[in-house]
C-alpha cells in the first residue's frame, strides 16, 4: 500500500472533528462535542451545519455530558432510503450511549435513540480489564463492523451486528479479536473505519495515544491509516490481522480520527480524512491510497 499526502482542505475551522462520510457529492462531518453535522459541498464550501436535537446550540458541549460522537457511517436495509448513523462512543455509560439516524433525502434528524439495552450487549463481550469506545463504524453486506478502541494497556476488539440494530435493537453480537499495527513502539487504537465494496476491503484509521482510559486524553505520538483485504468472507472468523498499515509522517496535525472515499482515479483512491488534537480546531485532508 502506498499513501501519499495531496494536501489540507480549508473550509474554514471545525471546532470538532471524529468523523466523515461522503454521500451524492456531499461530505458530512461530526464531531465528538458538538449537536450538529457540518455539511460541505464537494468543493468544500460550508453548505449547512444540520442540528441533531431540535433545542441544541451550537456550542460546544463539556467533556462530563458531551455525547462523544465518534462513529458515523452512510447504511442502507432493504426497502430503507440510505441512512446516514452516528453513534456515540459509549465510553461513558447512559451518558454517551446514542445513536442518531438522518435522513439523507431530507436532511431531517428520523430518530434520536437512547441504546443502553445495545451498548450494554456489546459490553458483554469486553474483557475484564477492557472499556468500550467505538471509534469506528462501516456496513458490510448485511452487518454493521464496529470498531473499539483500546488504550496504551488494554487492546483493539471488531464488533459485528446486523445492521437491522440501527433500527431496532437486535442482541446478536460477534467479537474479532484484532488490533492495529502499532505506531512510535506505541500501542495503537482504532479511530475510523471506512468501507469499500467494490474490493472488499476494509480501511481504518488509528492512533497512538498516551492514555490509560477511554475517557482521559493523552499525548498523540502518531496515526496511521491501514486496511483488511476480504473482509466480507471473514466476518465469522475470531482474528484479523491487518493486511496493510502505513503511519503518517507530521505533514497531518493532530490525531487523525477518521476517513471516507472521495474519487477514484484509475486504481488509486483519493480519501478524506479529518484529524482533531482536543483543544485545537480539526483539519480535513486528502490522501492518495493505491494498494
Amino acid at each position: 500500500m502506498v499513501v501519499k499526502y495531496i494536501g489540507e482542505v480549508v473550509p474554514g475551522k471545525l471546532s470538532s472533528a471524529s468523523a466523515v462520510e461522503v454521500f451524492d457529492n456531499k461530505v458530512y462531518i461530526a464531531g465528538d462535542n458538538i449537536n450538529f453535522i457540518y455539511l460541505y459541498s464537494k468543493r468544500f464550501f460550508l453548505i449547512d451545519r444540520v442540528k441533531l436535537f431540535a433545542d441544541a446550540d451550537f456550542e460546544e458541549q463539556k467533556k462530563p455530558v458531551k455525547k462523544d460522537w465518534e462513529a458515523m457511517s452512510v447504511i442502507t436495509a432493504a426497502g430503507r432510503y440510505p441512512k446516514l448513523l452516528l453513534i456515540g462512543s459509549g465510553s461513558k455509560n447512559v451518558v454517551r450511549d446514542y445513536a442518531i439516524l438522518l435522513n439523507l433525502s431530507s436532511r431531517k434528524i428520523n430518530n434520536v435513540e437512547h441504546w443502553p439495552r445495545f451498548y450494554n450487549s456489546v459490553r458483554k463481550f469486553l474483557k475484564p480489564d477492557e472499556e468500550l469506545n467505538i471509534e469506528g463504524l462501516a456496513q458490510v453486506k448485511d452487518h454493521l463492523v464496529l470498531l473499539n478502541r483500546g488504550n496504551v494497556n488494554t487492546g483493539n476488539a471488531i464488533f459485528i451486528t446486523d445492521v437491522s440494530a440501527a433500527f431496532h435493537y437486535t442482541d446478536f453480537i460477534h467479537r474479532i479479536e484484532s488490533a492495529p499495527f502499532d505506531i512510535a513502539e506505541t500501542k495503537a487504537g482504532f479511530t475510523g473505519a471506512y468501507y469499500l465494496e467494490e474490493i472488499d476491503t476494509l480501511f481504518y484509521t488509528a492512533a497512538a495515544e498516551l492514555t490509560s482510559n477511554a475517557y482521559y486524553d493523552g499525548k498523540v505520538l502518531g496515526s496511521a491509516v491501514g486496511c483488511f483485504f476480504n473482509v466480507s468472507q471473514r466476518l465469522k472468523d475470531n482474528v484479523w490481522v491487518p493486511d496493510k498499515q502505513i503511519a503518517f509522517n507530521n505533514q497531518l496535525q493532530g490525531k487523525v480520527e477518521s476517513l471516507t472515499l472521495l474519487r477514484k482515479i484509475d486504481n488509486k483512491y483519493v480519501f478524506l480524512v479529518v484529524t482533531d488534537n482536543d483543544g485545537v480546531p480539526g483539519s480535513m485532508y486528502q490522501l492518495l491510497i493505491e494498494l
